[in-house]
């Protein structure tokens, strides 16, 4: 069995904005500013996030935690999810210090 955490966004320019977090299509709830919303999963899982004519999609792994972090980009609006560690890095981060 499988975690998701969603983070809502920290960013001051994105005002009252509620996003919905769904899993394989179902919807799973929203967050928003410094929000979250967990729920549980049984196997692998698209999770994808809609807020307003705005969407992004991350997947999500069974049997470990997935926490993902979502902010938005200032200049185009576009839902950035990022996948994190639990010790705040994330993924891609890690990748470039091993390459390096």
């Amino acid at each position: 069995m499988g975690k998701v955490i969603v983070y809502g966004y920290t960013q001051f320019f994105a005002v009252n904005m509620k996003v919905q977090v769904y899993a394989n299509g179902v919807l799973k709830g929203e967050v928003s500013k410094e929000d979250k919303i967990e729920f549980d999963i049984d196997t692998d899982t698209m999770i994808e996030l809609k807020c307003s004519f705005r969407k992004a999609n991350i997947m999500a792994y069974n049997n470990k935690t997935n926490q993902i972090k979502i902010s938005f980009d200032r200049l185009t609006g576009a839902i950035k999810p990022k996948m994190i560690q639990e010790n705040g890095e994330n993924y891609e981060q890690k990748i470039e210090k091993v390459q390096t």
